[in-house]
């Protein structure tokens, strides 16, 4: 298991695996780790939802940018369904720009 703050992530004790970084920035949380056998990055990334939605996602999208092979969780507080919101059509963007997907 890996705790850093109030995010954890539990990796089971058969997966080789290396803590890769771990940040907090303008008050959200990044945690990444790497799973050695798959050559996968596991990112955990919180928004709590009242900090600057600009600043997260050029924070986010500069992590994004550093692990191409992910697969990232985390509490964003955005309705991903509310398809209008100009927050979730930004925040959907991002992740493709880089070649992920939601």
């Amino acid at each position: 298991m890996i705790k850093k703050e109030a995010e954890y992530i539990y990796v089971h004790d058969s997966l080789n695996h290396n803590f890769v970084n771990e940040s907090y920035i303008g008050g959200n949380n990044y945690l990444w780790d790497h799973l050695e056998r798959y050559a996968l990055d596991v990112g955990l990334i919180y928004y709590p939802g009242d900090t600057n939605f600009s600043r997260f996602l050029e924070n986010f999208g500069n992590q994004l940018q550093l692990y191409k092979r992910g697969l990232v969780f985390g509490y964003f507080n955005i309705d991903l369904l509310n398809v209008t919101d100009n927050k979730t059509k930004r925040y959907k963007a991002l992740p493709q720009k880089f070649g992920y997907w939601v």
